[in-house]
């Protein structure tokens, strides 16, 4: 708001005579109150000479924004990928909404009567080959496409000659430079020894269901440090493990009165990345899948979603604790 006549002068004065307002009667001096009662009045008074402050706007839910923006919009992309700065790939977001809003937005808000696993195969089944089947793409995490035979089926439900190497060991995504991590994984990576292995610890799944997660030797390039992780896949038969453990945790998310507090939804959210993570329920295609859940929930109630980023590795890396803390620091820092 400006008013005429409005220079340094005039708004001194009147940032005075407010202040002097805030002043309780009977006090004499400002040092007999307290600096939060000063600073409380003040505020107020601004508050109440120039106008009252706006709210903020809400924040769409994902079925709001699909339906208000182009595929192609920044802020679609923005909730679907690991770094928005990167092109999508062909077909990708198009594949993503449509499996979204045919599969887990019903799903998810009890429109549909289908099970959590008949849900989840028509998603993967959207999401690797669009309506028609043939619109399928390739992301660059992913050595070759999926076969028929392996889109929309659990790694356990698929037939004994699909029996890859990639079925049982994979390199994943290379970390790059520790600077460009959050400061508690790049601590956290600093402090591996090369070549460490270790369980990834899953609370929710059977103990012999548990993948094993190494960290290769510390690789030097021009003064940065790479570090390359190595997970190995649970075997095959242990897959409906995950997709069981995955529906408790969704179940328990779609309880939840709206809008929930953040601290209340990190936990399930947090354990759908790291079960889709480690447990890898499909062959490929897992982590577009549980990022499209963590921020489609996110936006139902009431908060703004996030980029995909690599917490698929922090949720394997990081302790439990560490890990909620960084996902719930990075859903704060994505608010209006």
């Amino acid at each position: 708001m400006t008013l005429p006549g409005t220079s340094t002068p005039f708004r001194f004065v009147v940032l005075v005579l407010i202040f002097s307002a805030t002043l309780p009667s009977g006090i004499a001096r400002a040092d007999d109150i307290s600096c939060n009662e000063l600073l409380t009045g003040l505020k107020n008074k601004i508050i109440g000479f120039f106008g009252p402050e706006r709210p903020p706007e809400p924040v769409p839910t994902m079925t709001e924004l699909l339906a208000s923006r182009l595929p192609a919009d920044p802020e679609v992309i923005r909730l679907f990928v690991r770094d928005p700065k990167i092109p999508t790939m062909p077909h990708y977001t198009n594949n993503m909404i449509g499996s979204i809003q045919d599969a887990f937005a019903p799903w998810f808000r009890r429109e549909h009567t289908e099970s959590y696993a008949e849900m989840l195969r028509k998603q993967h089944r959207l999401l690797t080959g669009g309506e028609t089947g043939e619109q399928t793409y390739l992301s660059t995490s992913v050595s070759r496409p999926l076969e028929p035979g392996e889109i929309g089926k659990f790694r356990h439900e698929l037939p004994p000659t699909i029996d890859r190497a990639m079925l049982q060991f994979r390199f994943a995504e290379s970390l790059g430079s520790l600077g460009k991590h959050p400061a508690p994984v790049a601590e956290f990576l600093k402090s591996i020894k090369s070549g460490e292995i270790r369980w990834i610890s899953i609370t929710e799944v059977p103990r012999k269901a548990h993948p094993k997660s190494s960290v290769l030797p510390k690789v030097f390039f021009d003064e940065t440090i790479e570090v390359i992780f190595t997970q190995v896949y649970p075997e095959r038969a242990h897959a409906g493990h995950y997709v069981e453990a995955l529906e408790k945790t969704m179940e328990t998310l779609r309880a939840l009165p709206r809008p929930a507090e953040l601290e209340t939804l990190i936990p399930p959210l947090a354990a759908t990345i790291k079960l889709f993570a480690a447990g890898l329920p499909f062959e490929k295609v897992n982590f577009s899948i549980a990022m499209s859940h963590v921020n489609f929930i996110l936006m139902e109630h009431g908060y703004r979603g996030i980029e995909n980023g690599f917490f698929d590795v922090y949720s394997m890396l990081l302790p439990e604790e560490t890990f909620h803390s960084l996902l719930l620091e990075t859903i704060r820092k994505a608010q209006p």
